[in-house]
């Protein structure tokens, strides 16, 4: 079967500049339009795992920066900064709100009350 179609640019895409675009923040959408490629284009580029590990070097890059200015800002006492961390780094013991899932075929009445104390010391 032959495959009819535009060709691929994949292999004319400078990996350098996905990881450098990715890395200055830049959205998926973004890229794409840099690139001159669409999304679902660049949604299938993602299969490959070099043009993949470029993008996720990029992000990564980008995240730890974002990271290391919230985590200064914390140290620093910025109390939004501090419960922002918190909570996105230890969601099980920061959360405002515990969730709880499951699957019910019946009608049922529910109450629920929880405390947000110090659940370590039972409070």
């Amino acid at each position: 079967m032959i495959k009819t179609g535009r060709p691929s640019k994949l292999k004319k895409i400078d990996l350098n500049q996905v990881e450098a675009l990715a890395g200055l923040g830049l959205t998926d959408e973004d890229i794409a339009l840099v690139l001159g490629i669409g999304e679902r284009t660049l949604e299938r580029y993602k299969k490959d795992p070099d043009f993949w590990h470029a993008l996720k070097r990029g992000k990564i890059k980008a995240d730890s920066q974002v990271a290391k200015r919230l985590y200064e800002k914390a140290m620093n006492g910025d109390t939004t900064a501090m419960i922002f961390w918190l909570k996105n780094r230890r969601p099980d013991r920061w959360r405002d709100r515990k969730e709880i899932s499951g699957e019910i075929n019946e009608k049922v009445k529910l109450s629920f009350e929880y405390d947000l104390g110090n659940e370590e010391n039972g409070e």
